[in-house]
């Protein structure tokens, strides 16, 4: 039986969250090389979608708010935005270089975020 290296979680559920590298980015990312906080919110066969946690949120973007979780290394409050949607690769999530699992999402914050996403699939928010 093979195990898998701390830090990593290659069976993802909704409101898994991961830290990444800019490189899994797509359009590049404002934050350099700092690694950006990302939270699952929907699941397909070879990739997870996630929304981006930020503790400057663009002024008219829809935010869900985030508190602060020591244990999982979200050491500030912050929000969860629909804006920079960050889809990953599944064979991204066993290189803890590249995506660093931090944990799920304690509830009720992870059934709001799955709603958050919901509505912004909704609204026609998505690919954004």
């Amino acid at each position: 039986m093979r195990t898998m290296p701390p830090k990593t979680n290659t069976d993802p559920v909704k409101g898994d969250v991961y830290r990444t590298s800019p490189d899994t980015s797509v359009s590049g990312d404002v934050h350099g090389d700092n690694k950006r906080i990302c939270g699952v919110v929907e699941l397909t066969r070879r990739s997870v979608l996630t929304l981006t946690r930020t503790t400057h949120p663009e002024k008219h973007a829809r935010k869900l708010e985030s508190a602060e979780n020591k244990q999982m290394g979200l050491t500030k409050a912050a929000w969860w935005t629909d804006v920079n949607q960050r889809p990953l690769a599944r064979s991204w999530l066993a290189d803890p270089d590249r995506v660093e699992y931090l944990g799920r999402l304690p509830e009720p914050e992870s059934t709001k975020l799955a709603e958050f996403w919901q509505m912004s699939k909704m609204l026609g928010r998505t690919n954004l």
